[in-house]
């Protein structure tokens, strides 16, 4: 996979696809890691999403940033 920082062009590019491509689809026109992908569309083009996954997406980022979850982890590892 290509690492490094982001195009403008590569940034436009998920902006624009993020609703009908899958993260591997997209990363694998990118030549990036699918993990990358998931991350730059949850943190950046949240909105671009349809409303169900974006629904979906906050409720698991409002979980793992929760003590409740940090403390899971903890007893877990």
């Amino acid at each position: 996979y290509k690492t490094g920082r982001w195009s403008n062009e590569e940034y436009d590019f998920v902006q624009k696809h993020c609703k009908e491509k899958t993260y591997e689809e997209i990363a694998t026109i990118l030549n990036r890691d699918p993990a990358v992908v998931k991350k730059i569309v949850e943190e950046k083009f949240l909105e671009n999403l349809p409303p169900e996954v974006a629904m979906q997406r906050r409720a698991e980022m409002g979980l793992r940033d929760s003590p409740e979850w940090m403390e899971l982890q903890k007893q877990l590892n």
